[in-house]
């Protein structure tokens, strides 16, 4: 299985389709998970049929304000088993296939206000540990001191909520190629802070069936997170060209921030 996670931060620019377009075409997919499309069901459904994805299940915003979209291709069923605007939590098997594996696609909580809860719900939630479970997104959350540099002194005695989801369910980091961080703040083409918020978590019954499954933090142009792309078994997937910068990047000030 190869999936694409992204936290898009609004699906209304045309840099931002066309980043996904070019993501799509260099790295061999079957799911992509978008977060914080900031646009309509309608809106959405349409850039998913433009990018060559016939099935999909939205989120809509509030407002304007979050947004989450699952795209995937013919030969999957999905069933979505639960959703809110932080996730949606899928069971997911092959056309032809009895396996089910469980994804769950997630959004973490921004402000402090609503972390607990959602994080207490999901720590605290019954886990069938017998089927694969694989969770992936923008969790908004870290580990350690050290997936975060820069920015105001860190907090060593906050509740590491993250931490706590993660031994509760005896989840595994899978590891990740590429940049440290997943995620920046730049002022006046300085960088500020830089954390990693965006990751993949295995249970122990993913890793032993896909033992090679692996994250690669895609390069970060133009935007405030970096792409994610997951596979379950990197050593056989068939690597599609090379990302490259294209010329309509120029066009936007942002990804001319970055690059230069």
């Amino acid at each position: 299985m190869n999936c694409i996670s992204w936290n898009c931060q609004g699906l209304g620019r045309s840099l931002t389709v066309q980043t996904l377009r070019e993501i799509i075409r260099s790295h061999d997919n079957n799911f992509i998970f978008l977060s914080e499309t900031h646009k309509s069901d309608y809106y959405v459904d349409r850039v998913r049929r433009q990018l060559g994805y016939s099935k999909g299940y939205n989120v809509a915003p509030v407002n304007t304000a979050g947004g989450l979209s699952l795209w995937w291709r013919p030969g999957f069923l999905v069933e979505v088993t639960d959703f809110s605007k932080y996730f949606i939590d899928t069971r997911i098997r092959a056309q032809g296939s009895n396996e089910v594996i469980r994804v769950t696609w997630m959004y973490g909580p921004p402000y402090g206000d609503e972390k607990a809860a959602f994080w207490d719900y999901w720590s605290n939630l019954q886990i069938i540990n017998a089927i694969p479970w694989l969770v992936i997104g923008d969790l908004n959350e870290l580990v350690e001191q050290y997936e975060r540099e820069g920015g105001s002194h860190w907090n060593s005695s906050r509740r590491s909520y993250l931490r706590t989801f993660i031994s509760s369910h005896s989840l595994l980091d899978p590891g990740f190629k590429g940049q440290r961080f997943t995620w920046a703040r730049v002022e006046d083409g300085v960088t500020r802070l830089q954390e990693r918020l965006d990751r993949s978590l295995v249970s122990e019954s993913w890793l032993l069936k896909w033992p090679n499954s692996c994250l690669t933090h895609l390069a970060r142009v133009g935007f405030d997170h970096n792409p994610l792309f997951f596979s379950s078994d990197p050593l056989v997937t068939k690597r599609k060209s090379s990302f490259k910068f294209e010329a309509y990047w120029a066009e936007e000030s942002e990804s001319f921030q970055i690059v230069k």
